[in-house]
């Protein structure tokens, strides 16, 4: 993903065949650039970064699919400023999904 400070966003839909396994967790890891999960309807769930890579996956319907939106925001926890939050950012900075799966814990 790049450029710097620049947003993109991700759909993730589950199938309805997996919504009724407990303990199902999303693992999302995209290289230290922050995420933001939003459900179908908008509605903030979580914030992702490199400190927290994990959403409980729970379902509204066990009939129906669960969608996710998820914004990545190409920027790091605390800033894109290089070798340290209070330097001038890296312009060439890019952030790739490192993983992005399904697990049960």
């Amino acid at each position: 993903f790049k450029p710097l400070w620049s947003q993109h966003w991700v759909k993730v839909i589950i199938p309805a065949t997996m919504c009724n396994i407990e303990n199902l967790y999303l693992h999302w890891d995209v290289s230290g650039a922050e995420s933001l999960v939003c459900d179908g309807d908008g509605n903030l769930i979580q914030g992702m970064s490199n400190k927290r890579k994990e959403l409980k996956v729970v379902s509204k319907s066990p009939n129906e699919d669960i969608l996710y939106f998820i914004q990545v925001s190409c920027t790091g926890l605390f800033g894109a400023g290089l070798n340290g939050m209070i330097n001038p950012p890296n312009p060439d900075q890019t952030y790739s999904l490192v993983r992005a799966h399904l697990f049960v814990r």
